[in-house]
């Protein structure tokens, strides 16, 4: 610790005698006018101006370095505690004459444990609003679904491997398996829509799936791999919390690849699509009633209650 409270905080000058010196706040400090005006000149002395004490003498700092384990239960330090053990001391000291700013990492941490409630708020809020877009595109329940559930899958797995490597999520990473999640869904959204289609031009299930794996793993596997070397790119920033997000956001998209490029389809295949949702995808009403022209999906196709067209 050190503040100009502390004794290894000390002047030094030169005089006829030699050196000279002692701490900034001597032991004879009261508080009177005096001892201000030599508390002034001590710091003046100290080379503390612009390190300690601001250049205008109305504010100081008192830094404080921190354990990462406490020593007395061995455990890490919590953040969420020590942030609201430091509030209470501010809402303490702090009046219309003096003002109390805390900075610091382990602060920032304790903040975002506090906002927590509101980062769950936006993520339960996200996730309704993108599954009622991406229902209303579809119409189809079971691979919406599907869909959310894959990416949900994606986000847990990005969560697990940090941990498992030994990372945490930090505020300037907290947003990353939000945006881990726009992606899967993003992802999800084209290879169901390309399982709906062939099922819509009477395709089993089992072969639209293999059909739309061969169509778009390749597309969507490169656009994932740039995606996650674009991030991996920022790890030559020589910042740490900088390449922290890197790694975070890296992981999370290269795990898209199994859970939306391998997964889904993998899924899709056993549940499928809903007939109407499929047939709505082509231009066609539901197979209910023999009709032959697919003017949307450009190919010709005969669709009977029975079983799936002839193409």
């Amino acid at each position: 610790m050190k503040s100009l409270w502390t004794p290894t905080t000390r002047w030094t000058s030169v005089t006829e005698e030699g050196l000279d010196g002692g701490t900034v706040i001597p032991d004879t400090y009261d508080g009177s006018p005096a001892s201000l005006e030599q508390v002034r000149t001590n710091v003046a002395r100290s080379g503390e101006i612009s390190q300690l004490v601001a250049g205008n003498f109305q504010s100081s700092v008192i830094f404080v370095p921190l354990l990462e384990i406490n020593p007395e239960t061995g455990k890490a330090l919590d953040a969420g505690a020590f942030s609201r053990q430091l509030e209470a001391l501010r809402v303490k000291y702090q009046n219309e004459r003096i003002q109390i700013h805390i900075t610091g990492f382990t602060k920032i941490i304790g903040d975002l444990v506090a906002g927590l409630l509101q980062v769950m708020l936006f993520f339960v809020v996200a996730v309704p609003v993108t599954v009622a877009v991406l229902y209303w595109y579809t119409r189809c329940a079971r691979s919406t679904a599907l869909v959310v559930l894959c990416s949900l899958v994606a986000v847990l797995w990005q969560m697990g491997l940090l941990a498992t490597l030994g990372y945490d999520l930090d505020p300037y990473s907290a947003l990353v398996p939000f945006l881990v999640f726009a992606i899967g869904m993003s992802h999800g959204a084209q290879k169901m829509n390309g399982i709906m289609q062939d099922i819509g031009r009477g395709t089993h299930r089992v072969v639209a799936a293999r059909y739309t794996f061969r169509r778009l793993f390749a597309a969507g596997m490169t656009a994932l791999l740039c995606d996650a070397v674009g991030f991996a790119v920022l790890m030559v920033i020589k910042i740490r919390v900088i390449q922290d997000l890197a790694i975070t956001a890296s992981i999370g998209v290269a795990v898209l690849i199994f859970t939306n490029l391998i997964l889904l389809p993998i899924l899709l295949s056993y549940i499928g699509v809903g007939s109407q949702a499929a047939a709505r995808t082509c231009g066609r009403k539901p197979p209910r009633c023999r009709r032959t022209s697919s003017t949307r999906c450009g190919a010709s196709s005969t669709c009977s209650p029975n079983g799936p067209g002839l193409m």
